[in-house]
């Protein structure tokens, strides 16, 4: 196969936890017994050596008929050179129209199998390269994992590529007959963007693995489909982790009606050059109009009426959202016009679908997330990322603008409409939901992909609610 990729979010398995859940779930039994078995993304090949680990402790040696029934895909070329050395350094048969050197998303000759093992690669749609986002974004809609083409285009969807994986495998690659045994992000268990995959895809088993990778920070989920062992065969201890799934519940309190003007959002985006957008002074000498403030961490420690402003933002937009032209900034603004063409180049370098797009047309200055609701006088606005706790607060009528995932905000063009939504949140147990969804001391803490649930979208004189 010439489709041979660098490698994408390789997290590699532990030998002895690839053993443990090999040995729980009986994968070398049925490996015996004659099931097929494959890994789609299989790295250097540690599912296999623990499938054979596994079946050797049980008296029973691998043969070359039984390794003809093993698959898998490595689209780094370096990874599958390990695999080829694991398979030859202990005289196991390498079957090379079984076990193949290709990305497992694009077309490839793998069948469907009964049985699958493995760890895919995690990393969310938005910190994708480039050409990968547009190579997969049609099979992120192909397989329902995001609700539109946009959310795909934009960057916005924080589904994760394991779940592409993970849904390309059960959707193609699977007869049903047996396990399928993932070790994925926990966040396919529990964020508000991975509900889609869990609607489409629902899980036999979910459960949390908190020490499984101790070197990183992502907390590890276990993940299986199909039929799970004989309950007299499961350590006692686990029993209560069969019998539920443990996926956070859908939000059943009564929505708040919003208009669409005032649907969560994060705040704007600078495509990768907050230094040129941002200040901790007011810059001397650019026009005020365009220059609005920001909140930090530190304004949460005093209340909002006393929040003093630490950070500003350069906005070359009017009032409505709509970017000004260069004629227009040159003649009202001809200081905010010198100081970004002095930035030119460094902003003409961005990469990204849209913002491409905004720069081929001309605004190489726009920046990402701006709109008629970035400049409405009143929001509720709240941290977003990192936190553990949740802590809106309602700021008026001086426009506040928030800063990309940092914070979350509802922006309002009235007091009496802010304060009426403001009430209702703070009444709503919004923190412990977020809390029961895991996202504590996360940066998916409160982002407006989890916030969306506590609003109802206005349509025609009731509220509608917003699809999830």
């Amino acid at each position: 196969m010439n489709d041979v990729c660098a490698p994408l979010g390789i997290v590699f398995t532990p030998l002895e936890l690839a053993e443990s859940l090999v040995q729980r779930f009986h994968l070398a039994e049925q490996w015996q017994s004659g099931a097929t078995l494959m890994d789609p993304t299989c790295g250097d090949g540690v599912w296999f050596q623990a499938l054979v680990n596994q079946a050797q402790k049980s008296g029973w040696t691998p043969s070359a008929q039984d390794f003809g029934r093993l698959y898998g895909a490595e689209r780094d070329t370096e990874n599958f050179t390990k695999l080829k050395q694991r398979f030859d350094q202990q005289g196991w048969p390498f079957f090379s129209q079984n076990l193949l050197l290709t990305d497992f998303l694009s077309p490839n000759p793998l069948p469907r199998v009964d049985i699958g093992l493995g760890n895919p690669p995690w990393v969310g749609f938005a910190s994708l390269p480039e050409p990968e986002k547009q190579r997969w974004k049609p099979l992120y809609r192909h397989l329902q994992l995001i609700p539109n083409a946009k959310a795909a285009l934009s960057g916005a969807a924080q589904v994760d590529l394991a779940a592409l994986v993970t849904a390309q495998f059960l959707h193609n690659n699977w007869t049903a007959k047996g396990p399928v045994v993932f070790l994925l992000p926990r966040s396919l268990a529990v964020s508000a963007a991975h509900r889609p995959f869990r609607e489409h895809f629902p899980a036999s088993l979910c459960e949390k693995l908190p020490k499984a990778f101790p070197a990183i920070g992502t907390t590890v989920g276990l993940e299986v489909w199909g039929p799970l062992p004989e309950e007299g065969l499961i350590p006692e201890a686990e029993q209560a982790s069969l019998n539920q799934a443990q996926l956070p519940p859908k939000n059943t309190l009564p929505p708040i009606p919003v208009p669409k003007l005032s649907l969560p959002r994060q705040g704007i985006n600078t495509q990768g050059c907050n230094e040129v957008f941002f200040f901790a002074k007011k810059p001397v000498g650019v026009e005020e109009a365009l220059l609005y403030p920001v909140p930090v961490a530190k304004n949460w420690l005093l209340p909002p009426a006393e929040w003093p402003v630490q950070r500003w933002v350069l906005l070359p937009y009017d009032r409505q959202g709509r970017l000004l032209s260069p004629d227009t900034l040159s003649a009202q603004y001809p200081a905010a016009w010198s100081y970004l063409r002095s930035q030119e180049e460094r902003l003409r370098q961005r990469r990204g679908v849209l913002i491409g797009k905004r720069i081929a047309n001309g605004g190489w200055y726009a920046l990402w997330g701006v709109g008629p609701y970035t400049f409405q006088p009143w929001k509720i606005v709240w941290p977003a990322y990192g936190h553990k706790h949740f802590v809106p607060v309602l700021l008026g009528p001086q426009v506040w603008v928030p800063q990309q995932a940092l914070q979350g905000y509802c922006a309002f063009s009235s007091k009496n409409e802010a304060l009426r939504v403001y009430r209702k949140l703070c009444a709503l147990p919004v923190e412990e939901t977020l809390i029961s969804w895991e996202g504590a001391g996360t940066p998916s803490w409160a982002q407006p992909g989890k916030m969306q649930h506590f609003f109802a979208l206005k349509a025609r004189g009731k509220a509608a609610k917003i699809p999830s």
